[in-house]
């Protein structure tokens, strides 16, 4: 979900295919390297630096901030697809026991 909504985004904002394409794949790798050299830091006993915390929370934001952006303008369609799978419209969960 998120790298098409990135690069329907670039797209839109006048990049070509190739860099479209590769924006999204940038933002994710980011966000993975990041946590992975939190992973490291924490295994050792550290907190990590300010750069992958920043990396993160910026990556993170930016991916986000694309699939926001490309959604619907409903708030059904801005929440995350696992969200709706699990309530489709229409249907509620029981409050109680049966």
């Amino acid at each position: 979900m998120s790298f098409r909504h990135m690069r329907e985004l670039a797209l839109a904002q006048g990049e070509d295919e190739l860099a479209a394409a590769l924006i999204p794949l940038a933002v994710d790798g980011t966000i993975v390297a990041a946590s992975m050299t939190l992973l490291r830091a924490s295994r050792y006993g550290a907190r990590g630096g300010v750069l992958p915390w920043g990396l993160l929370i910026i990556s993170s934001l930016a991916s986000i901030g694309a699939n926001v952006v490309v959604a619907e303008p409903t708030g059904i369609a801005r929440m995350p697809e696992k969200s709706r799978s699990q309530h489709p419209q229409g249907e509620q969960e029981p409050l109680g026991p049966d």
